[in-house]
């Protein structure tokens, strides 16, 4: 039996199918199977997996028409043998110590599922996503009793393992909606409300790819696909009676709401309120079942809730006035740094890396890091070389320079760059950050 059998659900992706593959075959885990499901590629993908599998033997391919993806992930479950699963998606690729490093995790701790952090990946640049909680590291525990608001973070189910048992006593896999989207986020609320023995790391592996995060779905039948997520859970939380309560609070606060939310501010416009009312029906419904407990809800979100339940279209109109704001707040800042020649950032931590990684998502490109001094500063940051403003070619008139620093250091660096003569300055505070993190351009 293989220590973790690895799943590619693989479709029309030949751009990148070379570099995922790689990433895989090369594992430092070397007990490994890896299973390709090509469904129904009409590019060059299947052709690539043939050439991987003449040079090694570990490569099973399933060849089949187009289904969608969760009757692939369905198909690759099917045939595994490993004690423990892995997925990777055909478009990401993953750090060569990925399985070998969670596999270890899990036979130590003997957990059912290991989950890990992510990368962002822009081009050739890689940015650290912590959605894991930092006291929740390096100890077993169970979600459903423990820390339901674990439920809310992003799904992300190709940066854990899962030991195949598990999913198989548990019934676990994907809903096999063809063409359907977000066919993981009730494999995800399936595996967590079942899981016991739950081990977060803080390690990063998997580099996924952000490709086009502003495409709004304009496909009618996408935008209430997600409606068959949900019932595909409440079908599975009825099946199960001993822990049917808590997680169907869960449910119905965490990810029905948060999810019926941000699908809301991506759908085409053409179809917000109908998507609305269909979202209202549902929540009138579970309120009269007695599924909103507000044990179970943050305070805004809870008030946001009643206010759908009370008046849909009031809601609809609130919540279109929340997106338009954030919008707004976001273009305001994107229209500024446009008009500069260039854009410098000064800082070298943890702010000045995100708001690198937000600008090259948005095809900016940076002149300079600047620091207050060399000394224990890198050289560069991402490929941006690193100076300080008096060496600095920075024209005070021209160009622009975003203060990304922790709000406690940024009083005293504005005051010193104003005394430089630098009349550019864009504070970049939390509210900003929170804008270009959830609205894309």
């Amino acid at each position: 039996m293989p220590k973790v059998s690895i799943l590619i659900p693989i479709y029309n992706v030949e751009k990148y199918l070379r570099q995922c593959l790689d990433s895989v075959v090369n594992q430092t885990l070397k007990d490994i199977e890896i299973i390709c499901i090509n469904d129904g590629s009409t590019d060059n993908s299947l052709e690539i997996i043939k050439e991987f599998a003449t040079k090694d033997s570990r490569i099973k391919i399933i060849n089949k028409k187009n289904t969608g993806y969760g009757h692939s992930m369905n198909c690759g479950l099917e045939i595994s043998q490993g004690e423990y699963i892995g997925i990777i998606e055909s478009d990401d690729f993953a750090d060569l110590n990925m399985f070998e490093v969670l596999y270890n995790h899990a036979k130590n701790s003997n957990a059912e599922i290991v989950r890990s952090n992510h990368f962002e990946q822009i081009d050739e640049h890689s940015k650290f996503i912590e959605v894991l909680r930092e006291d929740l590291y390096n100890q077993i525990f169970t979600p459903r009793l423990q820390d339901y608001y674990f439920f809310s973070r992003q799904v992300a189910v190709w940066s854990g393992i899962y030991k195949r048992d598990f999913l198989s006593k548990n019934e676990i896999n994907f809903t096999e909606t063809p063409g359907a989207s977000y066919q993981d986020i009730s494999f995800a609320f399936k595996a967590f409300s079942c899981v016991d023995r739950l081990l977060l790391i803080k390690d990063a592996f998997v580099h996924y790819r952000v490709d086009n995060p502003n495409s709004s779905v304009k496909s009618k039948q996408k935008v209430y696909c997600i409606f068959d997520e949900f019932d595909e859970i409440e079908k599975f939380l009825l099946k199960r009676k001993e822990f049917y309560n808590p997680c169907r609070y869960i449910f119905e606060s965490m990810i029905k709401f948060q999810r019926c939310e941000y699908h809301f501010s991506r759908i085409d416009d053409q179809f917000k309120f109908d998507f609305l009312q269909r979202m209202s029906k549902e929540f009138q419904k579970d309120n009269a079942a007695g599924y909103l407990n507000k044990n179970f809800w943050q305070e805004d979100k809870w008030s946001d809730v009643q206010t759908l339940l009370l008046d849909e279209k009031e809601y609809f109109y609130m919540l279109c006035r929340k997106i338009k704001l954030s919008r707004m707040y976001k273009n305001d800042f994107i229209s500024k740094i446009k008009s500069f020649e260039n854009i410098y950032i000064y800082g070298a931590g943890k702010v000045a890396n995100y708001m690198l990684f937000e600008l090259f998502r948005r095809h900016f490109s940076v002149k300079e890091i600047i620091v207050s001094q060399l000394e224990n500063n890198p050289s560069f940051l991402e490929g941006i070389p690193v100076n300080v403003l008096e060496k600095s070619n920075f024209d005070r008139e021209k160009d622009v320079i975003l203060l990304a620093l922790k709000e406690k250091d940024q009083p005293e660096i504005l005051y010193k760059l104003s005394n430089e003569g630098c009349r550019n300055i864009i504070i970049v505070t939390k509210e900003l950050r929170r804008e270009l993190l959830y609205y894309y351009i």
